[in-house]
């Protein structure tokens, strides 16, 4: 049943509740020193501990009272023999972000895409991304957590981001080609603790955050996370609102550990592409012109998502870890998409036209997401060798129902095309081509609206059933070198079925609705690390990964899956005792199987384009004298088509060389912070600076994105114990940007100086 404003309300209403009324007992006994943490508080620091071991825990190992990560095993992500990099929940309090997609801004390996209208996260890693119809496959604490159509990720409820650079496909399987992204999110400890701030910004934002741990007694605990966001954006489009609930609980009792989360979300936002590029121009019109539609309201989008997970420890270092994961989504509403056709476009067919015209689209999608997994780990001496071994299993089952209606414009009449030349486009001729004055818009009205008929434009269902194995194995050969391989198999299957005949294929004299694929993958990694001196260690590897591709060719047959393949070498260095760490990484990259436009079956697509990447990556993390802390990332990335092929949106021949849609050569995040004592309360300051060079804006086009620096700054003052002050500026020169586009008709612009302010209680 869909999940509705009232469920969310009422399901949040009752957790709190519940949470406020046990915390009021405050009776919990004393927690065990083995898996303590600290709690939340308006920053929440985790423990990063090992169940059992004594040994201090390394970066990127999360351990929440004695529960490993998935995929993990016992190696941290310091010791793998490629390029990560994490951030933390304190760096995203400190700077007061907000959403998942500022917080990959931190990473300049990372590089905005298409957001679909501004309903989800869309990026590149290392140049590649995945299918720009649906949102980037980013990982919740090992699950898919965006595949569907949820919305944006709120950060309330995230602990740490792991970035994951370079091919994973021999542990995580399906996956994004250039890297991986994994949110570890918070978890129930053993304490009472917690937050509740109230958050007010320019545009009329208003946001409220809440943060409750509550330990019940001497095996269990309870946690709730929540936002609510509502406001203006810089844009004249109707208000937003968000609201994001994470009730968790967890459960520890001898060997065993378990842990459950619920996920609820419901965000309405209106569906917004942004603004055209006037000959390649796109600060040509203001960056709050709307040219969509404000009577088609808003998009609504949801999510609700079911974690489970249990680990069983069996002792000298091994462990048994199951999971289960479902999550559905939701999502319907209108927009309006800018035409790309000429000859419906009077703005790219009438010379010095100012009227755009669009197609009225009304959504409604819904996916389903069930993910059970299963993996033993632990380590062993084999031949005097330290073995660190991970074996493990899952299954996904993934279903997506996708419908849509649209208006569409005609092809313009030599009578519309005379109007639209002189300049004076009559009412009913704007209703008719849906035309919208650029520089002057008059928006519809409801009635105008309604006369518009939809007729169905799509209406399938995509069924994905997949399992996979896989196996990797970390030997500790001496003291200063180390080797590491890893493989899995995996057997895809996928059926499509369309319930518009317009939709199907015609093969000989038969007209086929249904379309299937079956293909099976084994994907290798291997890698080597080198300790040549103490706080210094060199690495090499080589991996492979893969991607399904959907749809089917003229013939009726399934594409063939993307593949990809990659050579990395680098150094991570930690010469200091923490106080300087970094990593140094090269990399060069294949991508095969790319769609392209079949040049002889106009609308149809072949299989068979190849892309590249190449680049270096520097992150570095310093404390530096007087209690300064810079934390910078600069990535240069050389993306670009391997082989001439025919673009499949717009059939223009893309040549060997032309890059890669979004991504920069250059670009680089650098923060710098302060904490200064005052008295017994602290004061922190600091600013980010951001750079991202010029960008290709449209595949096949010239048609580029100009490069832009940005400057965010932050503070935070201890009022008193509980009480802490919180702001922060972006964009602090009000300079005009443009962070993504899919076409020079669907740029979207960036915010102006922004100013948020919060004020946070802790208990």
């Amino acid at each position: 049943m869909r999940l509705r404003f009232s469920s969310l309300m009422l399901a949040g209403s009752a957790m709190f509740a519940l949470a406020s009324a046990a915390h009021a007992q405050d009776n919990a006994p004393a927690q065990d020193a083995s898996t303590a943490q600290e709690p939340p508080g308006e920053v929440s620091q985790v423990a990063a501990v090992n169940s059992g071991s004594a040994a201090p825990a390394e970066e990127g190992d999360i351990v929440v009272t004695g529960q490993f990560q998935a995929f993990r095993g016992n190696v941290t992500l310091r010791e793998l023999p490629q390029a990560t990099q994490t951030i933390s929940s304190v760096v995203l309090q400190e700077q007061n972000i907000t959403r998942l997609d500022q917080a990959l801004d931190l990473s300049a390996s990372v590089a905005r895409q298409n957001s679909f209208g501004g309903f989800f996260e869309s990026f590149a890693i290392r140049g590649f991304q995945g299918d720009p119809d649906f949102a980037s496959g980013f990982l919740i604490n090992g699950f898919n957590g965006s595949r569907g159509y949820g919305g944006t990720r709120d950060a309330s409820n995230i602990e740490t981001i792991e970035v994951l650079r370079g091919p994973t496909s021999a542990l995580f399987g399906r996956g994004e080609p250039g890297g991986t992204v994994n949110i570890v999110t918070k978890k129930p400890f053993f304490g009472n603790g917690g937050y509740v701030s109230a958050q007010v910004g320019r545009f009329d934002n208003y946001r409220g955050e809440a943060d409750l741990n509550l330990q019940i007694d001497d095996v269990s605990a309870f946690r709730i996370t929540g936002t609510y966001e509502e406001g203006d954006t810089f844009r004249d489009v109707p208000k937003y609102s968000k609201i994001f609930l994470t009730p968790s609980i967890l459960l520890k009792s001898g060997p065993v550990t378990a842990s459950y989360e619920l996920e609820l979300s419901r965000q309405k936002v209106a569906f917004d592409r942004g603004v055209p590029a006037i000959n390649g121009d796109p600060s040509a019109l203001p960056r709050s012109r709307f040219l969509g539609e404000p009577n088609d309201g808003r998009n609504t989008s949801e999510a609700m998502g079911h974690t489970l997970q249990l680990q069983y420890n069996l002792g000298n270092d091994w462990r048994i870890l199951g999971g289960i994961g479902y999550r559905v989504t939701w999502f319907d509403g209108f927009g309006q998409d800018p035409e790309f056709g000429a000859a419906r476009n009077p703005l790219l067919s009438v010379a010095g036209s100012q009227y755009l015209a669009r197609r009225r689209i009304f959504r409604d999608n819904k996916t389903e997401d069930f993910i059970p997994r299963v993996e033993l780990s632990g380590s062993t001496a084999i031949a005097g060798m330290e073995h660190n071994l991970l074996i493990g299993a899952d299954y996904e089952y993934f279903k997506l129902d996708a419908a849509q209606t649209r208006f569409r414009p005609g092809t313009l009449t030599a009578a519309q095309l005379a109007e639209f030349a002189a300049g004076t486009p009559s009412r009913a001729t704007l209703i008719a081509t849906n035309s919208i004055d650029i520089n002057n818009p008059q928006y519809f009205t409801a009635a105008e609206i309604a006369s518009q008929t939809m007729s169905p434009f799509q209406d399938r269902t995509e069924v994905a059933k997949a399992w996979g194995v896989y196996f990797r194995d970390r030997i500790e050969v001496t003291d200063w070198l180390a080797v590491q391989g890893g493989i899995r198999y995996d057997s895809y299957e996928q059926t499509v079925t369309q319930r518009l005949n317009a939709n199907c294929r015609t093969v000989g004299a038969v007209l086929q609705c249904i379309s299937d694929q079956k293909f099976t993958k084994w994907t290798p990694s291997l890698g080597v690390s080198v300790d040549p001196v103490e706080g210094l260690t060199l690495y090499g590897s080589y991996s492979k990964g893969f991607r399904a591709n959907t749809g089917t060719n003229v013939r009726n047959e399934a594409f063939r899956p993307e593949t990809t393949e990659a050579y990395e070498v680098g150094a991570k260095f930690d010469p200091f005792d923490g106080m300087l760490t970094g990593t140094i990484a090269l990399y060069k990259m294949k991508k095969s199987n790319l769609k392209t436009a079949d040049p002889v079956n106009a609308g149809f697509s072949l299989d068979v384009g190849k892309a590249e990447s190449k680049g270096v990556e520097v992150d570095i993390t310093a404390e530096l004298p007087a209690g300064f802390q810079a934390i910078l990332s600069y990535a240069y990335t050389d993306a670009s088509i391997a082989e001439d092929i025919l673009d499949p949106d717009f059939g223009r021949t893309i040549r060997a060389g032309d890059p890669l849609i979004g991504v920069p050569k250059n670009s680089f995040s650098g923060t710098l912070s302060n904490k200064i004592e005052i008295g017994d309360r602290e004061l922190n300051l600091g600013a980010n600076l951001r750079y991202v060079g010029r960008r290709l804006g449209e595949t096949g086009a010239n048609y580029f994105l100009p490069k832009y620096t940005l400057v965010r700054l932050f503070g935070s003052f201890d009022l008193t114990e509980q009480f802490r002050l919180t702001a922060d500026v972006s964009n602090l020169f009000n300079k005009e940007y443009f962070p993504s586009s899919y076409a020079a008709l669907w740029t979207m612009p960036g915010a102006p100086r922004e100013w948020r302010v919060r004020l946070a209680y802790k208990f």
